[in-house]
Formats: structure tokens, sequence, C-alpha cells
């Protein structure tokens, strides 16, 4: 889940604080901590490979996928989870959390159609494991 595309970017640049984070040299970027040269400016799509996959993880939230009567939950969503908008049942997904009324909350793959008469909530994290 490395790929550094505009969407991640404007991710962790959403989820970063004001005071922490502006533009250099036209790009979005933050501020953040190096070992060897202490707090450090850089662009977002240049961070290190540790500190971009921590931001993009604390962004979107990891929950995790639990079977139950022959579908597929988040309980701590209260999301049905739409299983064939996902390649597998295995792994550690992109998805997109929906509200829809008067029914359960639903997570599809991210860039999957919206469910019918449902509102987008969030990106999250979706682990099949």
């Amino acid at each position: 889940m490395e790929e550094r595309t505009k969407f991640f970017i404007d991710i962790i640049y959403n989820d970063t604080h004001q005071d922490y984070k502006g533009i250099l040299e036209g790009e979005k970027a933050l501020m953040y901590w190096d070992k060897q040269h202490g707090t450090t400016l850089a662009k977002i799509k240049d961070l290190p490979s540790e500190e971009f996959s921590a931001r993009l993880h604390k962004a979107c939230k990891t929950y995790k996928v639990t079977p139950f009567a022959g579908q597929f939950i988040i309980k701590e969503l209260n999301a049905n989870v739409l299983r064939l908008t996902f390649e597998s049942t295995q792994g550690t997904y992109l998805g997109d959390l929906y509200s829809s009324p008067n029914e359960a909350n639903i997570v599809v793959k991210y860039g999957h159609s919206a469910p019918v008469n449902a509102k987008f909530e969030k990106h999250i994290f979706v682990c099949f494991d």
C-alpha cells in the first residue's frame, strides 16, 4: 500500500494539524521528526517509507472483518462488508464506509461504486486476516 497517489497524499495532508503542514515548492508538505536531522519539513511524496505508511494508517483506521452467519461484518462500525467488491478475503485493503438510513452501515472496496441511497462517511482500511 506504498503507492503515493494524490489521493493518499491528500488523506495524509488533511489529517495533519494546520500548524505542521504547508506548501513546499508548490506541493503539499509537512513537518515530521527525523532521527538524524530532528524536525524536518518535507513534501509528503518524499517522506521516508515508514513515515508515509504510519501517517496513512493513522489517518485511515484499520478495522478487523469478522465472518458472521455467512456474511462479513465489522462489529465496531455496525457495518456489512460487501465481500464481492474485494479481490480476496485475505489481506488488508483500502475501503469506503457508507451510512445508510435505517440500515446497517456498508463497507465497499475503495474505488467501487457507492451503494444506493448511502452517504459516504470516510476511508478506512479493511483487514480480512
